[in-house]
């Protein structure tokens, strides 16, 4: 990643925008002359105001400053699904666990952190745990970094199944509280959607309903477009669940049922299948 009080100043200086005019009035003219330098930081308000004031957005600074070019998740991602099995998956994460106590390189640390998301997303029958050293090295990763881009928001929404309802529900909160949530409202929705959507599932599955509720709400207040028809479907799978578990069950298995036949009708055979196998699952615990 490139320096980016230094990218701030090429963009900057590249539209003609004096210091004077980039801090909008809201802080000194030394202040953002000092973080082009690099000898100090902004503030993630005073960064946001002054990226307004040089008409540039976050995923435009993000791409120029280089902050997602160097996201390893695609390849790991990659490696995990070509080779899916638990056994791959414990050499893989045993490789990255012994590759960060030579080198402390974070990412094989994180790297590792969601290969155990993974494996307690897909086998549940394994008895893993995150502990509390990887859920600490995460919060202060994620919560360090003060512009959020896809490797951040990939990260906190593959990492869901280490969480408890109530510790999701927290981050999420505080995610939502950040500066520059808006701005990556307009950058990263479909992210964002996705981060809710494990959240409610998560709330749901521990039978957190005040938690699911919370994630219910910020689905419909910035909900899924049209375009987004598989995360609208899905929606209405988790959407139905909640009610199930509340007890409003014939509702709930409607909206459960059609959310299948719709993801059917997709082709999203998968999709499908997995969701017809978690709503079988479900009535015979009933």
């Amino acid at each position: 990643m490139k320096d980016i009080g230094a990218v701030f100043r090429q963009i900057r200086e590249s539209r003609h925008i004096s210091l004077e005019e980039a801090t909008g009035g809201e802080f000194s003219r030394s202040m953002l002359s000092r973080f082009e330098r690099g000898e100090n930081d902004l503030t993630t308000q005073r960064f946001f105001q002054a990226l307004q004031q040089i008409k540039t957005s976050l995923s435009e600074f993000s791409h120029l400053a280089g902050i997602d070019q160097h996201s390893f998740i695609p390849k790991l991602l990659k490696e995990h699904y070509e080779n899916m099995s638990l056994e791959h998956d414990q050499a893989l994460y045993q490789s990255y666990q012994l590759a960060y106590q030579k080198d402390h390189k974070k990412e094989d640390f994180l790297a590792s952190i969601i290969l155990k998301a993974q494996m307690l997303g897909n086998y549940p029958e394994v008895e893993l745990a995150a502990s509390q050293e990887e859920l600490d090295f995460l919060y202060d990763y994620l919560f360090s970094v003060m512009i959020w881009g896809n490797f951040e928001l990939s990260l906190f929404s593959l990492t869901s199944p280490l969480f408890s309802s109530q510790l999701y529900r927290q981050y999420t909160e505080e995610l939502v509280q950040r500066d520059d949530f808006k701005l990556l409202l307009d950058s990263s929705r479909p992210a964002l959607n996705s981060i809710f959507l494990n959240g409610f599932f998560l709330a749901i599955s521990s039978n957190e309903f005040e938690d699911a509720s919370y994630f219910d709400q910020l689905i419909n207040d910035h909900f899924y477009s049209e375009n987004e028809a598989y995360l609208r479907t899905v929606y209405l799978y988790a959407k139905g669940e909640f009610l199930y578990r509340k007890g409003e069950k014939e509702i709930g298995l409607e909206k459960m049922e059609q959310a299948i036949q719709v993801l059917s009708i997709l082709d999203c055979k998968d999709s499908a299948n997995y969701y017809k196998q978690g709503l079988q699952e479900l009535i015979n615990k009933s």
